[in-house]
């Protein structure tokens, strides 16, 4: 993988990971739920971009590991809908 890619897919999987921790932050202080969905839907978009770039890959070791990552993180954003959609059914 080159460098410029390896560099874009890493900012784009600290951006998720950082609204990730916002989204899990502000529902924890009890944010609204206006505030939450932007949140969300900015993750939503972030997974994308970031699904586009690792698919993009060639098929090496540093690939595999970003295609890992991203799946992770794909995953996490996951389970925070799932518990939202949970918690509004309460």
């Amino acid at each position: 993988m080159d460098r410029a890619r390896a560099s874009a897919i890493a900012q784009i999987e600290r951006a998720l990971r950082s609204t990730l921790d916002d989204i899990t932050s502000r529902v924890r202080n009890g944010a609204g739920r206006s505030t939450v969905s932007e949140l969300v839907r900015h993750a939503r978009e972030l997974a994308a971009l970031l699904d586009q770039a690792v698919q993009r890959l060639d098929a090496d070791a540093d690939s595999e590991s970003a295609r890992r990552v991203a799946g992770d993180l794909v995953s996490h954003l996951r389970v925070l809908e799932r518990d939202l959609a949970n918690r509004s059914l309460q």
